[in-house]
């Protein structure tokens, strides 16, 4: 017995030992935070501490991120100055000016890259937060500094291409200029035949075109010869310079006579859209004098469009019915954009009249209705009650009287007007509630409150009744 005694003593007390140890732990884990909080010092826990090495980890990795894009844009830029040099050699020093600035411009940021990256190397040691900031300034230069130069790389790529391409472009232009030749003459034709059916002035627009694609003609086939004679002389640049003027004015004289080809059908169309675009202004001239008639910018656009209906009559005997119809077409879209203000307001007053033309009828009936019920029961109904009648009959004549000129403030009246009538009834109602049949109550009593729900419910339903013919007649209002 005394064995087993022993045995549960040396156990309890080794328990007891553990139990001090953990609480001894504690205490001096617990010391060293509050001296290290007293220090100023930052106290990190577990979940601390591997938030710090997490940002460890993504510092050093943007750092060495900054050191590989030092490298990268510094190999790029020898690179860059060996081509700036090829570059001069082949284009010329005036076109490869763009390009010796952009180098010089990125030596300069990448020179600044490099002092930022020095600043990390200081003998002070630069916080996590520093080096962040510093590394990712680095990346965000070199990287603004290869898109810039990448830039110009793909414009002096693109003359590299157009010179490679200059000897069958020469060629290419030369078979279209020959072609010009002949569309010239054909336009002229063209324009001579619609001449016996239609006055001058619609074919003054184009009628000079044929002449000023034989010049371009010329031009284009003068600067085909100036670019061979270059590549003869293995002058590359002289003969893309050559091929892009006589492109020039190929293009230019395409176009002019694209121009003629297209003028009979348009005046094919002019002729038949005239009229139906000449109504429409009308209508729309109207419709300004109708909403607008004394707004100046209105009137303004509203005048030119009618001297843009007499120019159109005129054309349809001897003028260009082209121009007409661009001109009252144009006038047309200027109108409607001065008018769209006062469009939208005629729209806002239309639904106003609309919306006023019901909530006047529903008011003046429950007018009829309250003026009944007060009555049937002139002896219980207060002052209050025919005050608000009273007033809400006001706001409705005036909403009638405002319907014409001014609808929308007809409807703010209106919808006043049936407010007041609805507090009308409930105060009615409930002076003859609280009257009880006991006798007048002409101040009123205690108020319900201007428009209680429960009030006018049943106020709804003792009108209801009044207008189905179950009370007096009505006084001076329909229903």
């Amino acid at each position: 017995m005394s064995d087993q005694l022993a045995s549960i003593a040396v156990i309890g007390t080794g328990i007891l030992l553990a139990i001090l140890g953990v609480l001894v732990t504690i205490f001096v884990a617990s010391g060293r935070r509050d001296a290290r909080r007293r220090r100023g010092e930052p106290v990190i826990g577990a979940g601390d501490r591997g938030r710090v090495e997490s940002d460890a980890a993504s510092t050093a990795s943007l750092r060495r991120r900054a050191n590989a894009s030092l490298v990268a844009i510094d190999d790029a830029l020898r690179n860059w100055e060996q081509e700036l040099g090829f570059a001069q050699a082949q284009f010329g020093s005036r076109a490869a000016a763009p390009l010796q600035a952009a180098v010089a411009t990125a030596k300069g940021r990448v020179a600044r890259a490099f002092a930022l990256r020095g600043g990390l190397d200081d003998a002070a040691p630069s916080s996590e937060a520093r080096v962040r900031e510093v590394a990712t300034e680095i990346i965000r230069i070199c990287h603004e500094v290869t898109r810039d130069l990448d830039t110009h790389a793909h414009d002096f790529d693109s003359e590299r291409a157009a010179q490679a391409h200059t000897p069958a472009l020469l060629d290419e232009l030369s078979r279209k200029g020959r072609l010009l030749g002949a569309r010239s003459a054909a336009a002229r034709r063209t324009l001579e035949a619609l001449a016996h059916s239609y006055p001058a002035v619609a074919l003054a627009a184009v009628s000079a075109n044929p002449d000023l694609v034989d010049a371009l003609a010329d031009e284009a086939a003068a600067s085909v010869a100036a670019g061979r004679d270059a590549l003869a002389e293995a002058d590359r640049a002289a003969a893309a310079a050559a091929a892009r003027a006589a492109q020039s004015a190929v293009d230019r004289a395409t176009g002019l006579l694209d121009d003629v080809d297209q003028l009979p059908a348009q005046l094919q169309d002019a002729a038949s859209h005239l009229d139906a675009a000449v109504a429409v202004l009308r209508e729309e001239i109207a419709r300004a004098e109708q909403l607008a008639p004394a707004d100046p910018t209105v009137g303004s656009a509203a005048s030119a469009a009618t001297a843009a209906l007499a120019a159109a009559q005129d054309a349809r005997a001897d003028g260009d019915l082209v121009s007409a119809l661009r001109a009252v077409t144009q006038q047309r879209a200027e109108l409607a954009t001065a008018l769209a203000t006062s469009r939208e307001r005629a729209g806002r007053a239309e639904q106003a009249r609309s919306r006023l033309t019901e909530l006047l009828d529903q008011t003046n009936a429950r007018i009829g209705a309250v003026t009944a019920y007060i009555d049937t029961h002139r002896d219980a109904v207060g002052a209050d009650a025919r005050t608000r009648l009273a007033a809400g009959v006001r706001h409705a004549d005036q909403a009638l009287a405002q319907t014409d000129g001014e609808p929308e403030k007809a409807l703010m009246a209106a919808a006043t007007a049936a407010r007041l009538v609805g507090e009308a009834q409930a105060l009615a109602e409930h002076d003859v509630a609280t009257a009880g049949g006991n006798g007048p109550q002409w101040l009123g009593g205690a108020s319900p409150g201007s428009s209680g729900s429960a009030e006018l419910v049943l106020g709804g339903v003792l009108v209801d009744q009044l207008l189905r013919g179950h009370g007096r007649g009505l006084r001076g209002r329909g229903c």
